[in-house]
């Protein structure tokens, strides 16, 4: 289930655990996304790892991915230019998944919706961020 609301406040993320359901809600630009999925008992996570490249304004900029599978949720952390970013999000079919994250550097940090396809090993997407769009590229590494 996914919802879109209004929130006067921008930039926040918030996780909230009601009734066995999880919401990940993340804002930006006053929108709010929110992400609810069952977490089914006995059903084990499954990790996945990629080693990713950013299309970025300032060039190739590559790191690794890390995705934790459950159920229909997303989470994990994204490593690229030195910094670890939590990700959240959610399986938008079999192929597809829709992450909410931040970009650190030294310089800046954005927030950004990834759209990503992952298929035969292979990750492709978008980076939708405060910069404009940004191109996704990787391979699966590990599954765990």
């Amino acid at each position: 289930m996914v919802g879109l609301a209004y929130c006067d406040s921008l930039y926040s993320c918030v996780k909230i655990l009601t009734w066995g359901i999880e919401v990940h809600v993340v804002s930006g630009e006053k929108l709010v996304y929110a992400v609810a999925g069952n977490r089914e008992r006995g059903a084990e996570p499954v990790t996945e790892v990629y080693q990713v490249t950013l299309d970025s304004p300032m060039g190739l900029r590559t790191g690794t991915l890390r995705l934790i599978f459950s159920g229909g949720q997303v989470e994990g952390t994204l490593t690229l230019l030195g910094f670890d970013n939590p990700v959240t999000g959610l399986r938008m079919g079999e192929d597809r998944v829709r992450l909410f994250h931040q970009l650190r550097s030294l310089m800046t940090e954005l927030t950004c919706r990834s759209d990503l396809e992952l298929t035969g090993g292979k990750l492709t997407g978008v980076a939708d961020t405060d910069w404009g769009l940004m191109a996704w590229t990787g391979l699966r590494t590990e599954t765990l």
